[in-house]
């Protein structure tokens, strides 16, 4: 029974030990007071993606595609059709 408490408190003071322990000590970041407040509001980027499978009748390829959209702007896109059924 004695043996079972000491590995138990053992294992409780090695779990706290090594939640408290860091590789670069304690590190803070300091964060300057008089920085300027943003000029505009926040910039959203989203993507959206979409997979037709079958698209092709003939072939029975399917069709992959992607809309990259930035604040309610397509910026870009992408679409494959898939060399394999």
């Amino acid at each position: 029974m004695l043996l079972y408490i000491s590995i138990i408190i053992s294992l409780i003071i090695l779990i706290y030990l090594i939640s408290n322990m860091t590789m670069y000590g304690k590190v803070s970041e300091e964060i300057s007071m008089d920085i300027p407040p943003p000029l505009e509001k926040y910039v959203t980027l989203s993507h959206y993606d979409n997979a037709n499978l079958c698209h092709d009748l003939n072939t029975g390829r399917s069709v992959t595609g992607i809309l990259y959209v930035l604040n309610q702007t397509p910026i870009g896109w992408f679409s494959k059709k898939h060399v394999t059924v």
